[in-house]
């Protein structure tokens, strides 16, 4: 008698597997130990075959779908982590430039908007002081006053250390800009408490106003900015400067 093995097909998915198993003898031995012929053999259960392949096949439907769920949210999470800072949430400086091209190819020739490039007073003296837990804390404040303080449609961006840069569409005057300096330099001027007690940080900013047109440069954008940021540290901090086109 020839002997039997245990057969089987397995289709794994995350909680279990599906399994088809069977107790026979292969077809070879079987025709040669049994002497069978045609006659010996019945047809095959088509029902049955095409109820394991249904089966089988949703349950490999189900967890192809589980798999690019996965794939797509492990996607969606490296996108994040490349375009923003860990840190305060905003976007990075890769997240600026990419927020800075999208907003050249919507706005027409010459339509208008703002750079402004904003860095910390003193803020070495926060960490010195108090420790970094408590000159993170100054950072995570400075951002959530960005948010709340710029519209919706414009993007603040974390580039550096204490370093951030606004993103700021269709301005219409200088006074507006004016006024949206001078509300964000008092909202970050406010106490801020730390683990290590309450402190005070000041921001200097440089705006560089400009119109889009073909050929612009982002270096050069942020180039014109970063000038205005140093001539407010030049003239005392905790204040803005503005550069329009044109304007040296």
């Amino acid at each position: 008698m020839p002997q039997m093995t245990l057969r089987g097909h397995a289709i794994p998915f995350p909680n279990g597997c599906l399994l088809n198993l069977g107790f026979g003898i292969g077809l070879v031995d079987a025709v040669r130990e049994l002497n069978l012929t045609d006659s010996d053999f019945a047809p095959p259960d088509l029902a049955m075959e095409l109820l394991f392949l249904h089966e089988a096949n949703r349950a490999a439907m189900t967890e192809l779908s589980r798999f690019n769920r996965y794939l797509a949210a492990a996607r969606q999470e490296a996108e994040m982590q490349a375009f923003s800072d860990p840190l305060t949430g905003l976007p990075n400086r890769r997240g600026l430039d990419m927020s800075i091209r999208d907003l050249l190819r919507r706005l027409p020739e010459g339509g208008t908007f703002a750079i402004a490039h904003l860095d910390l007073d003193h803020f070495k003296e926060v960490n010195d002081k108090y420790g970094h837990a408590a000159g993170d804390a100054v950072l995570t404040h400075v951002a959530c006053a960005l948010r709340e303080t710029i519209r919706w449609h414009d993007t603040a961006a974390r580039v550096g250390g204490d370093e951030f840069v606004l993103l700021l569409d269709g301005i219409d005057s200088r006074a507006d800009l004016e006024s949206l300096a001078q509300r964000i330099i008092d909202r970050i001027r406010q106490p801020i408490g730390t683990g290590a007690g309450s402190c005070r940080v000041s921001a200097s900013i440089g705006i560089n106003c400009a119109q889009a047109h073909e050929g612009v440069v982002i270096e050069d954008l942020l180039s014109q900015a970063d000038a205005a940021l140093y001539q407010s540290k030049r003239e005392g901090r905790a204040r803005a400067t503005i550069r329009c086109a044109g304007q040296r």
